[in-house]
């Protein structure tokens, strides 16, 4: 059996600090070792993501970790230093009500928020991210010893994966 080698490798991943997640815009990688993972983006410890059965809008991110702890999701968390806004937060995630297979998917709001509107798929994005400075650091929540970082997919794995969330 082939060996996939991540296509976004994450080394230093420091345990994840919700202290920091109150103050910082935080971006959210959940089942980061599944292709497609699932992104989401928070702000001032309030969650947004947009998902195929609607929308978190304003979830505090101690629900969401509770919720990834009790589930075991295996979860990074890129502390941000770029600038956000909670007013651009909300503004953009009203414009959708779910993501939608071919046309919509979990990225648009948050790269249109980042002002990385070029990037198709999270790797893409965190790349941007990183080429600009916008990075502090990684964090991580029930991540097991051996991850090396986000495996590579390509557009047509998320509308396949939205496809099947939306039967």
């Amino acid at each position: 059996m082939e060996v996939l080698m991540p296509s976004y490798s994450v080394t230093d991943i420091e345990p994840f600090n919700s202290y920091v997640g109150l103050n910082s815009a935080l971006l959210w990688v959940l089942h980061a070792d599944k292709i497609p993972p699932h992104i989401g983006l928070s702000y001032n410890g309030l969650f947004y993501s947009l998902k195929a059965n609607g929308k978190d809008e304003g979830v505090s991110i101690e629900s969401l970790i509770e919720i990834v702890n009790r589930r075991r999701i295996s979860t990074l968390c890129f502390e941000l230093n770029s600038s956000v806004e909670s007013d651009s937060i909300i503004k953009e995630f009203r414009r959708f009500d779910r993501t939608i297979p071919n046309e919509i998917t979990c990225l648009i709001p948050i790269k249109n928020v980042l002002n990385h509107k070029s990037a198709s798929k999270l790797i893409e994005l965190l790349k941007l991210l990183e080429e600009n400075d916008e990075i502090e650091r990684a964090m991580g929540l029930n991540i097991e010893k051996d991850f090396g970082g986000i495996q590579d997919y390509d557009v047509a794995a998320i509308h396949a994966r939205l496809k099947n969330l939306d039967k």
